[in-house]
């Protein structure tokens, strides 16, 4: 779709999927502690990897997720407690998606199996070089690094439910987004762009009013 899209379109889409997992981030955080549920960053990561999945089949360009990381980042940074870590693992996760889409090309990626193999990867790969930043370059404050037994003990707790999770949660989003693409680029492309440019410019707007209360 994105040889289709113009510039204009594809800043509206990153700030509006930016929104999104920004928001989901922040107020997703508060839930889960609110619930007491262990392993947060678990769940979110699975939030973000539908988000994720469903954008790159709409702003297929190179490097379209890591925009979109960029505009999350921005507003972890109205969270309450934010780190640079966090940025590191909202980056993080961006890339994992977007190299394994790049390398495996759509062709790949329809076939059901494919997605059921790119899935667990892309968790493994997100999950393990988070471990080792976080034990090995630039930990929250509070957290004790302890080596690669850290990082495996982040694996074994975090990580592998998110695996799991992200096996079940990659078709959905996938298929989800590959009907939205080809809504966008409609027998009417023209209008149809306008119309889910003026639906994301609303919806980014009304998600940044909200944050105000936050």
């Amino acid at each position: 779709m994105e040889s289709k899209m113009k510039i204009w379109n594809k800043v509206i889409f990153i700030l509006l999927f930016g929104t999104l997992w920004g928001v989901a981030e922040l107020f997703g955080w508060d839930v889960l502690r609110a619930l007491q549920v262990p392993n947060k960053s678990t769940y979110l990561y699975v939030v973000a990897f539908f988000i994720l999945v469903f954008a790159k089949r709409i702003v297929s360009f190179p490097c379209s997720l890591f925009f979109i990381s960029l505009v999350t980042i921005i507003y972890k940074t109205l969270g309450v407690q934010f780190f640079g870590c966090q940025a590191a693992a909202v980056i993080i996760d961006a890339i994992a998606v977007d190299f394994t889409f790049h390398l495996l090309k759509r062709e790949r990626l329809d076939d059901w199996r494919w997605r059921s193999v790119a899935a667990p990867l892309i968790s493994i790969v997100a999950f393990g070089t988070f471990g080792l930043y976080r034990e090995f370059i630039w930990a929250a404050p509070g957290y004790i690094p302890t080596g690669f037994n850290g990082v495996w003990s982040y694996m074994l707790h975090s990580a592998l439910p998110a695996i799991i999770l992200s096996v079940i949660v990659i078709h959905p989003s996938y298929a989800a987004g590959g009907i939205a693409s080809k809504r966008l680029v409609g027998l009417d492309e023209k209008r149809s762009l306008r119309w889910s440019s003026a639906a994301g410019v609303a919806l980014t707007i009304a998600l940044w009013m909200a944050l105000l209360f936050y």
